[in-house]
């Protein structure tokens, strides 16, 4: 009787050489990312399969060795980390005496999700405004920012403005004149307006005006960079954009 001892000459093989899969920003530490799985020809301990990351920088996620189940070890932001990491995925049979092993790419895209609401480039706005302004004229330009990509903001009057004499694109951030400027009687005017990215709103800032009777436009000082003819306290929003 001759039995046929099996000899450890097959690598595991994985179903696909390289996998690529895209997970929410944001979710929280050991969330379910994928489930790897590799077979061996072999049969018994040559056949058993444990599964390794084999990168050798850190990366933000970890693989059950037995059931080759991977997941995040953090949460994951898209704003401020890495929106794509790239991991070996080894998987190693317990053949003796030595283990064949094998490895799969799986590239893990990180997906952007609206958490982020609008901030504006510059708040509490102070500036002279002419009363014989034209209606029609513009008088600031309104801007903010949203950490999120592909968000579409929109700007509104929050208060201030209940006569209507000014107007707010909505799109453009554009303040400009709807009113004879001459026949209101006060001499400031307040509006405070906001930004919206249609899920979440910027905090409230101020436009404050002064209504004044000159054909020039003169600057107010408010320890700010100007807007136009306004000057306005810059929030820093814009450079930490670019930190990003």
């Amino acid at each position: 009787k001759i039995n046929v001892v099996d000899a450890n000459d097959n690598d595991p093989l994985f179903e696909a050489a390289e996998v690529n899969v895209t997970i929410n920003e944001n979710e929280p530490a050991g969330a379910a990312v994928i489930k790897v799985n590799a077979r061996d020809r072999d049969s018994g301990e040559n056949a058993y399969i444990s599964y390794s990351i084999a990168n050798l920088n850190p990366v933000p996620f970890e693989i059950d060795h037995f059931t080759g189940s991977v997941r995040t070890t953090q949460v994951l932001d898209y704003e401020s980390m890495r929106r794509e990491y790239i991991l070996r995925i080894r998987a190693s049979d317990w053949g003796v005496p030595y283990r064949r092993q094998t490895e799969m790419q799986l590239r893990i895209i990180l997906r952007d999700v609206n958490d982020n609401r609008p901030q504006f480039e510059k708040v509490d706005c102070v500036g002279n405004v002419p009363r014989l302004l034209p209606i029609g004229s513009e008088i600031m330009t309104l801007s903010a920012i949203d950490f999120d990509a592909g968000n579409i903001i929109s700007y509104r009057t929050v208060s201030g403005n209940e006569d209507g004499c000014f107007s707010l694109d909505s799109t453009s951030g554009v303040l400009s004149v709807t009113c004879d400027l001459a026949d209101v009687s006060v001499n400031e005017r307040i509006v405070n307006v906001t930004a919206t990215d249609g899920t979440h709103f910027a905090d409230v800032t101020s436009i404050r005006m002064q209504l004044v009777n000159t054909k020039r436009v003169m600057s107010n000082s408010n320890n700010g960079d100007d807007t136009g003819n306004f000057q306005c306290r810059d929030t820093g929003v814009a450079r930490r954009l670019t930190e990003v």
